[in-house]
């Protein structure tokens, strides 16, 4: 018979999701109501992979929620299951794990204070310190660019490829309108945008207008809380956005600011 932290660390194993450290949440979530605002835009389904693994922290000992997991939004699924492997100290996913592991291998401080048994809540502060210190990374970003370089790039690729190159003020360095591109090539102007975006002090993800009224996502949510800004319920995609765009001005402007400081000091 498999013991209970055998069971714990198979079903933390399979579970993959978002981990940005949450300050303080320590709490079990407690279902939140809907706004207006955000009940009247369309709600994304969730995956039954998702439900299932919320299903098994429910067989671990985690508190059933107020109303159906059908009945969540994937936010709140996402959340609720953060906050519930948090307070059931589970271990540490693979997805934490392999995320690590990427981030140490391109140069993350204090690599040596990962290890497998690490708890998923460790692991959350790690990753979240990690993440502040590496700036522009990106783990999928990473991943992609790792992998099937030399496969045809697709539509959605060129065509956010595109959408940067706009953004960022930017020239493809390859014909846009070639059927013959590459991914690796495509994803390579990607990453090349998104650089430029931080330096100019913009946000690389802008919804478009029709984006703008959908609730706020996850990682907006995160990516402010780690500035100590936490939206309301009902706060739109289009106000994340907005006030992202504000706070990474605001950073550059610190930034140049201490760099020309610098400069006068060392004249």
């Amino acid at each position: 018979m498999f013991s209970l932290i055998h069971v714990r660390t198979s079903i933390a194993r399979s579970l993959s999701f978002s981990t940005r450290y949450v300050p303080g949440a320590t709490a079990l979530l407690r279902t939140r109501a809907y706004s207006a605002k955000a009940a009247g835009a369309p709600k994304a389904k969730l995956e039954s992979s998702a439900i299932r693994a919320a299903n098994a922290l429910l067989e671990n000992g985690a508190p059933k929620p107020e109303k159906d997991f059908a009945e969540f939004t994937n936010l709140e699924l996402r959340v609720w299951k953060t906050e519930t492997m948090e307070a059931l100290n589970m271990p540490a996913t693979e997805f934490q794990l392999g995320k690590a592991k990427a981030m140490i291998a391109d140069g993350a401080p204090n690599g040596d204070q990962v290890r497998d048994d690490m708890p998923f809540r460790e692991m959350r502060v790690w990753l979240s310190k990690a993440k502040a210190a590496m700036g522009n990374w990106n783990y999928g970003d990473r991943m992609q660019l790792a992998a099937g370089r030399e496969l045809p790039a697709s539509r959605r690729d060129v065509r956010r490829a595109r959408e940067l190159a706009t953004t960022a003020g930017l020239t493809p360095p390859y014909n846009q309108d070639s059927t013959t591109l590459q991914r690796g090539e495509v994803l390579d102007f990607i990453r090349l945008c998104k650089d430029e975006l931080v330096r100019q002090g913009r946000p690389a993800y802008v919804p478009n207008p029709e984006q703008r009224a959908l609730p706020a996502t996850f990682n907006e949510r995160e990516w402010l809380k780690r500035r100590d800004v936490r939206l309301p319920e009902e706060a739109t995609r289009g106000e994340a956005s907005d006030r992202i765009a504000e706070l990474m001005a605001a950073e550059k402007a610190q930034t140049e600011q201490a760099e020309a400081a610098a400069q006068r000091e060392g004249a």
